[in-house]
């Protein structure tokens, strides 16, 4: 075309066409720059002045974005091309290919898709939090530039055409305004108070065609699309893809396409992460399966790539102090149960070893308590045993001197073949024996008094009570005997001899003074 615009702008080659105008490229002649210009078709009619300052407005809304992946806009204004009467706006020049010329290619890797959605959503984040919408989100409104950076156009001209023609009334019969395959419901309706969920459908409807490789709704006509779109249901991407397309990319692409704006994504930037969090979900790759290696192409400073991998970073490096912090919080949570434990079985110990102390305590003067009781019936029996050896020592001290005095009243009988005389020999020697076992026993309940008593329970006094006892009884049988036998000698000794042979006849001092 060769032409000047504004006597700065020479236009070169037409790139594009469409219902807002043409697109061509331009040398800035003041800056020295190639640029792309705009040239919008409005119907001025009888309140130009009104849709001059309109597009002002949009325009300049719009270029206050500031975003790697919205293109810049660097200058606008109105002038006369070949006598028509023409709005322009001047943007930077990108080389690169629009989003709807790839979809005509081979299939759309998932990831790449997702890929190219997360740009356009941080695109419209930035937008968003401006208080722009764009309402014409669609794929010949997204352009890959060479680096893989997704750059999004016109925005601010969606809005300055529609609210333009529904100023003036300037909609055909039966015509549509706008991309009728990327619209969203409330816009099909023809609802003026949208917001920035429109976007959010739109970009859903430009998702599902780059994994489906066809938009969710087609028909024949224009109008049936816009009534699907308010109506039907979308098919999910699972049922027109043979397999690998992860169930969370399906079930967000459903909500983003879903009719009521409330059921859809809260914003852009909920949307960018859940779209990345995909792509982090999806690297390191399986065999069979698209990677991240076919986003290298993004991987420039600023790319999506370089941001996939910043992000994935990021979340690791979270997740790493996450974990670190739950560890520390388990750690405090078992060093404090670990004390719990301790202290409650110390405390436990410390219960048992009182209840112990005090039960051996109870069992100690319990058996002290019949030590004590077993102490003082022992020594009341062993007492009366001793008087009885004691006096049964004295009856055999009394044996012996009254044998002595037999023995020296048959000495002086000058009768040592006598019979009686070898009888109280007899006497004599089995009195002894007598004298001496009495004397051990003695000595023996003499230990059992004393030393041997502490160790014994009180069975065992009693047994050696009633062994005692028994030998008591057989010692005094003995010294029955004994008496009755010395007796029997002593008569003897004094009764007048039967013959001259017979012994002498004792003389009664020597009875009378035992």
């Amino acid at each position: 075309m060769g032409e000047l615009i504004a006597g700065r702008y020479r236009l070169g080659e037409r790139l594009g066409a469409g219902g807002m105008g043409e697109v061509w490229a331009a040398r800035d002649e003041r800056m020295r720059r190639d640029v792309a210009v705009k040239l919008v078709h409005p119907s001025y009619g009888a309140r130009q002045s009104e849709t001059r300052d309109r597009f002002q407005r949009e325009v300049e809304l719009a270029a206050r974005l500031s975003h790697q992946n919205i293109v810049t806009v660097h200058d606008w204004g109105d002038t006369t091309v070949d006598g028509s009467r023409l709005l322009y706006l001047v943007m930077e020049l990108l080389a690169g290919t629009p989003l709807n010329r790839r979809f005509t290619q081979d299939r759309t890797p998932w990831p790449l898709g997702v890929g190219w959605a997360a740009q356009i959503a941080q695109a419209l984040d930035e937008a968003h939090r401006h208080g722009v919408v764009h309402r014409d989100i669609k794929p010949a409104n997204a352009m890959v530039i060479s680096n893989g950076t997704v750059k999004v156009l016109d925005f601010g001209l969606a809005k300055f055409v529609g609210d333009t023609v529904n100023e003036y009334e300037l909609t055909a019969t039966g015509s549509v305004l706008g991309s009728p395959s990327y619209m969203s419901p409330e816009q099909a309706e023809g609802d003026r108070d949208i917001d920035h969920r429109t976007d959010l459908y739109s970009l859903g409807c430009l998702l599902y065609e780059a994994v489906a490789k066809r938009p969710p709704f087609v028909a024949t006509s224009p109008l049936t699309v816009l009534r699907m779109h308010m109506d039907t249901v979308p098919q999910p991407l699972s049922n027109r893809l043979p397999a690998g397309v992860p169930p969370a990319l399906d079930d967000l692409v459903l909500r983003l396409l879903a009719k009521d704006p409330d059921d859809r994504p809260a914003d852009a930037m909920t949307l960018a992460e859940e779209l990345i969090g995909l792509l982090i979900e999806a690297a390191p790759p399986s065999p069979g399966r698209y990677d991240l290696v076919g986003l290298s192409r993004l991987g420039l400073p600023g790319a999506l790539a370089q941001r996939v991998l910043d992000k994935a970073f990021d979340e690791q490096f979270r997740r790493r102090l996450v974990h670190e912090e739950r560890l520390r919080n388990e750690r405090a949570e078992a060093e404090q149960e670990a004390a719990r434990i301790r202290a409650r079985a110390e405390a436990d110990a410390r219960e048992l070893r009182a209840a112990a102390q005090e039960e051996a305590e109870r069992i100690l003067a319990a058996a002290r308590t019949e030590a004590g009781r077993e102490h003082d019936a022992a020594p009341e029996g062993l007492s009366e045993l001793r008087s009885e050896y004691d006096r049964m020592s004295m009856e055999s001290d009394t044996f012996i001197h009254r044998l002595r005095l037999i023995d020296a009243l048959l000495d002086d009988g000058k009768d040592p073949d006598s019979a009686w005389r070898n009888t109280a020999a007899s006497l004599i020697e089995e009195t002894e024996h007598i004298r001496s076992r009495v004397r051990h026993e003695q000595r023996g309940l003499s230990r059992l008094a004393t030393t041997e008593q502490r160790n014994l329970n009180a069975a065992q006094v009693t047994d050696h009570l009633s062994e005692l006892r028994t030998q008591y009884d057989r010692w005094r049988l003995s010294t029955m005997t004994l008496a009755r036998m010395i007796g029997d000698g002593e008569r003897l000794l004094n009764a007048p001899p039967p013959d001259a042979d017979g012994p002498p006849p004792v003389r009664e001092r020597a009875v009378d003074s035992d």
